[in-house]
């Protein structure tokens, strides 16, 4: 039984897709929605390793752009936060395990949003959106919720930060990686601090919902 308190692990199995997605423009959305002057919507052709857009084939690059845990605070599904939510990180795909903190005995978790390929930032408002099937798999693990979402890929971490102001995820999303490796290799603050210097990148998720997701990650 997942506990508040705990972290919950979930590990991404597989995302099945079906044959075609849709990508759309809509006015007053989007990190340029002031130019757009009419909603429009391409259907895109998804294929085994390729996206097809107009005349354009995209290597395929599934992911899911909601996923998380309940959250005390009332707020969208669109909204990302701690719990998770609509964080459109490219990088929680298959094969990655994404760590969540439990707010709520049980977890209470969901996930939906899916994409044929996005890139990060999401500017328009949408990936090519499409349905489909995800298979995963849950760990809780006692009294080790973090204070932000995670992902662990084979050769990285990812923290994953949202706010209203992208200065402070980055801001936030770097204070909580210094310590996490200060912590994790036990070094003096300042010598963590140089290292995220040297090895850690910070990256834009989104740049569209009610508050802008960014990740720090380090190998």
């Amino acid at each position: 039984m997942q506990k508040k308190g705990d972290a919950l692990a979930v590990k991404i199995h597989k995302i099945d897709l079906k044959q075609q997605g849709a990508i759309v423009t809509i006015p007053e959305e989007g990190f340029l929605g002031d130019k757009v002057k009419e909603a429009r919507t391409r259907i895109c052709d998804i294929e085994t390793e390729e996206v097809k857009f107009l005349n354009l084939n995209l290597p395929l690059r599934k992911m899911i752009g909601v996923i998380g845990v309940a959250t005390p605070e009332k707020t969208a599904t669109g909204t990302p936060g701690r719990h998770g939510g609509n964080m459109d990180a490219t990088v929680i795909t298959e094969g990655v395990t994404v760590y969540f903190p439990i707010s709520y005995d049980g977890a209470l978790f969901g996930l939906g949003d899916l994409h044929a390929v996005m890139g990060d930032g999401e500017v328009c408002v949408a990936g090519c959106e499409t349905p489909g099937y995800v298979t995963v798999e849950f760990e809780s693990l006692n009294e080790l919720a973090p204070p932000w979402p995670c992902v662990e890929a084979k050769d990285w971490l990812y923290i994953i930060v949202s706010d209203e102001d992208v200065n402070k995820a980055f801001y936030e999303a770097t204070e909580v990686a210094v310590r996490a490796l200060q912590n994790a290799l036990k070094l003096d603050w300042h010598d963590a601090y140089m290292l995220s210097s040297i090895a850690m990148d910070l990256e834009i998720c989104q740049l569209v919902d009610p508050r802008k997701t960014i990740r720090a990650e380090a190998s």
